[in-house]
């Protein structure tokens, strides 16, 4: 079936950020089948209804009846528009209790709850017949360890659940088992699941053990897998702003409608990662380039997820993208909001002031260089510099400055083009205020009254024309 008729994931990868060099990874799904189970995927109605259309015509060459009123409908943020397929309506529409597709029960809006409930009836559907059975408690452990836990595994392919959650799903098993074998009731649960004593499996583990078998099998699988883990790991890495490997971090959150990620996490609060950064990658393809030092590694655990819209909003992601040309001095923050094109408006961010206290070695805050700790770390690699052209359209009061030999920076505010041959912009002479120059901070300027610079030709009206 044609790919433009399906449902497109795009996503473009940054490998190295200064340079501005990317990847575009792009995938489409329209069909996945099972037997006799098929499931249709597209963006919208009208690809849908000529994805119907095409199958339809295919069941009509080799006489094959398809049972109209058998099939289901998820929408998804659309839910206004009716499916009618040979003039009879899609009843069963994003129902509410999950349109069920290979025994796992989805819904529009993926809410978790269908699949905990789902889990919890497999176990209270056993613990029923355990209650009035005539079984000890290691004939339930076996029926628990090769019957029900295998059912609960397949569930488990939809969801990730928590460490409390598991504990709660497992509390109904725990009580009958103890109560046949034997055991009072504040019994500690670790008896029970101990391999060697009672060997009961418990529901976390199977969970883990799942985990890391099918995020291997994404990661390496076929080409359309491999591309959807890919985008899935770079759309996280987007949104945490990061250069680093998603499946190297720590300070991930669970993600409603992302099931790697969560896992990911889960993984994560066991100490297990999928990524092991700790031998030098030379590839280090699903890093970004750009810098040496990610901003997270200097971010409070705090500040990490509220400074994500800000750090994204100023592109701002290593530490080399909030010095100077010199790699060894902060830049204010209005300074590099100026250097962005952005607004210079509103208060520094409480991120930055925390990154400030951090890495300036001066308390004062008077002289911005950066401690020695991080001086080497850091790498400038590229300066951007605008080159002045007096032939260009200049922004009007734009400041240009230039070096003389042997002299501190010249200031000047371009004003107009000139009309002598001698000359081809004139502007204002700044001069900076004080007699000390502080060559580690922006200076203050203020208009020059007058030097040997000027080439007015009205010598007393205190303006200086450089």
């Amino acid at each position: 079936m044609k790919e433009e008729t399906g449902y497109n994931i795009y996503e473009e990868k940054i490998i190295n950020k200064n340079k501005e060099e990317k990847e575009i990874l792009e995938i489409s799904i329209n069909i996945t089948a099972f037997m006799d189970d098929t499931t249709l995927i597209s963006k919208n109605k009208k690809q849908l209804e000529k994805m119907i259309e095409i199958c339809h015509q295919f069941f009509n060459i080799n006489d094959i009846k398809a049972n109209v009123s058998k099939y289901e409908l998820i929408k998804i943020n659309n839910e206004k528009e009716d499916l009618i397929i040979e003039g009879e309506p899609i009843k069963k529409t994003n129902s509410e209790e999950g349109n069920r597709y290979l025994g796992i029960f989805f819904r529009h809006d993926n809410k978790r709850e269908v699949y905990k409930k789902k889990i919890m009836s497999i176990i209270n559907s056993a613990c029923n017949i355990f209650n009035w059975k005539k079984l000890n408690e290691k004939q339930i452990i076996a029926v628990w360890n090769i019957v029900i836990m295998p059912r609960i595994e397949y569930q488990l392919a939809a969801i990730v659940l928590k460490k409390w959650e598991c504990d709660k799903l497992m509390t109904r098993i725990n009580m009958i088992i103890k109560k046949r074998a034997g055991l009072a009731k504040t019994t500690p649960n670790f008896i029970i699941y101990e391999k060697d004593i009672l060997g009961v499996k418990h529901i976390y583990d199977l969970q883990m053990e799942m985990l890391c078998k099918n995020l291997l099998y994404q990661a390496n699988g076929n080409n359309k897998l491999q591309k959807l883990f890919k985008i899935k790991m770079i759309q996280e890495q987007k949104n945490l702003w990061t250069s680093k490997c998603p499946g190297e971090l720590e300070t991930l959150s669970f993600r409603k409608n992302n099931w790697i990620i969560s896992a990911l996490k889960m993984l994560n609060n066991e100490k297990i990662k999928i990524c092991n950064h700790e031998i030098k990658d030379y590839k280090e393809n699903h890093r970004i380039q750009g810098g040496k030092i990610d901003l997270i590694e200097l971010l409070e655990e705090k500040d990490f997820a509220t400074s994500i819209q800000s750090r994204k909003l100023k592109n701002i992601m290593f530490l080399e993208d909030i010095l100077e040309v010199d790699g060894i001095t902060l830049l204010k923050w209005k300074h590099l909001c100026k250097e962005q094109g952005l607004n210079t408006k509103g208060k520094m961010p409480k991120w930055f002031k925390n990154i400030e206290s951090q890495l300036i070695e001066d308390e004062t805050g008077q002289v911005r260089r950066i401690k020695n700790e991080f001086i080497g770390r850091a790498q400038k690699e590229n300066i951007h510099v605008n080159y002045f052209d007096g032939d260009e359209k200049q922004d009007k009061s734009s400041i240009i400055t230039w070096n003389d030999e042997g002299e501190y920076p010249i200031f000047s505010i371009d004003k107009k083009r000139s009309q002598s041959k001698k000359y081809k912009r004139i502007g204002i002479h700044l001069i900076l205020v004080g007699d000390h120059y502080d060559l580690n901070n922006s200076p203050r300027l203020k208009e020059c009254q007058g030097c040997y610079r000027n080439i007015s030709k009205k010598k007393g009206n205190n303006e200086c024309l450089i």
